[in-house]
């Protein structure tokens, strides 16, 4: 299937339905065991190995402020790259599929936003299609800086062992 830059990758986390570019996303999996990390940012579930590679997973539902829920095996990962060509795993509840972006419009009216947290109206473009509110993302918008530092400073750790 030849997949055009006007195409989202939709998902779901806890009631918000998200998107991203779809030449974003590398891979989906279901999620597997995760090694947690000492004293990482609460946003970080651990990591895991993927074909050789360490993973990080972030865990969306604590990086929105959702409700915290242990992983479960019908979970997904969904496989961003990253600016420096590393992979991020982003913890997920389900995938939608893909959606075009023909059939969305913005969002804009009181009741759209006033759902919606701080975090999502910063950083997001908040749209709408048949199926409700709809949060487009850029992989990199799901970080913040203090997430982003301390991801580099792990894989450049593990780059060094």
């Amino acid at each position: 299937m030849y997949l055009k830059n006007n195409q989202y990758f939709t998902f779901t986390v806890e009631d918000q339905r998200l998107a991203l570019k779809v030449e974003e996303v590398e891979k989906v999996i279901h999620a597997v065991y995760v090694t947690p990390i000492p004293d990482s940012p609460v946003e970080i579930e651990g990591v895991f190995e993927y074909h050789q590679l360490l993973v990080p997973v972030l865990n969306l539902r604590k990086r929105f402020g959702a409700t915290a829920k242990p992983l479960e095996v019908q979970d997904v990962f969904i496989l961003v790259k990253q600016k420096d060509g590393t992979l991020l795993a982003l913890l997920a509840d389900t995938v939608e599929g893909v959606l075009e972006k023909k059939g969305l419009t913005k969002a804009d009216t009181e009741a759209d936003l006033a759902a919606l947290s701080e975090v999502h109206l910063e950083r997001a473009k908040v749209m709408r299609d048949d199926s409700g509110i709809l949060l487009l993302y850029r992989a990199e918008q799901l970080l913040t800086e203090r997430l982003q530092h301390y991801l580099e400073g792990l894989m450049e750790k593990y780059s060094e062992s």
